[in-house]
């Protein structure tokens, strides 16, 4: 600042300059801090518990819903001749399902939006777990399949959980997780989802219960 002499103010740039160090501190101290926890999160894995619990916020929105329009004739009839394993070790083949309509999710335990949408899946397998023509296949992708079983018993899930063994066809193929796929009674793939979504809403399962 210039004096009423004509001459600058030293006294008044020393103090801007020590209250803008004093604002750079604080600035670095709390993006310290913010580091120091996003490493605690990160080698702890809790980082993954606190994303999908943030994105589990979005989905209550209602925001992101799988789309419900009805399947047209020329739809691509994936091979079900595809070989899983459950959570007890027994294996099973997918045709064993055809003829009902199978809701099948691909998901990991690493995978934050996976873990976001699972409760509203529980919350969908629960109410239509009665109607029999109505299949859940919960595939994890998880290189430790243990881990996936683990998980859906500490959550207390009831839907049953499965890994691919082999003959995965080219149909269900994804680079996206999670994804939701959803065949009907005929055999069709009549709805490929990537990415999470809020299935348990009345829209849904209407869809579901009209294939």
């Amino acid at each position: 600042m210039i004096t009423a002499s004509g001459g600058l103010d030293v006294n008044h740039n020393d103090q801007e300059s020590d209250e803008m160090k004093e604002k750079i501190k604080k600035e670095l101290k709390s993006y310290g801090i913010m580091a120091i926890v996003a490493l605690i999160l990160y080698m702890t894995g809790w980082h993954t518990y606190v994303i999908s619990f943030l994105q589990r916020g979005i989905l209550a929105t209602g925001l992101m819903q799988p789309r419900t329009e009805q399947p047209t004739a020329d739809l691509p009839v994936p091979n079900l001749n595809i070989e899983l394993e459950d959570a007890n070790g027994q294996v099973l083949n997918m045709q064993q399902f055809q003829g009902k309509v199978l809701f099948i999710n691909l998901w990991a335990t690493w995978c934050p939006p996976c873990l976001a949408e699972m409760p509203n899946i529980d919350q969908l397998y629960t109410d239509l777990e009665p109607e029999k023509d109505i299949v859940f296949l919960m595939l994890s992708t998880d290189q430790d399949f243990s881990k996936a079983v683990q998980h859906v018993a500490d959550k207390g899930f009831n839907f049953p959980v499965y890994q691919i063994r082999r003959n995965w066809p080219p149909e269900l193929n994804s680079s996206t997780l999670p994804t939701t796929f959803v065949i009907d009674k005929q055999g069709r793939l009549v709805l490929a989802h990537r990415g999470m979504a809020k299935y348990n809403t009345s829209d849904f399962k209407a869809y579901l219960r009209g294939l």
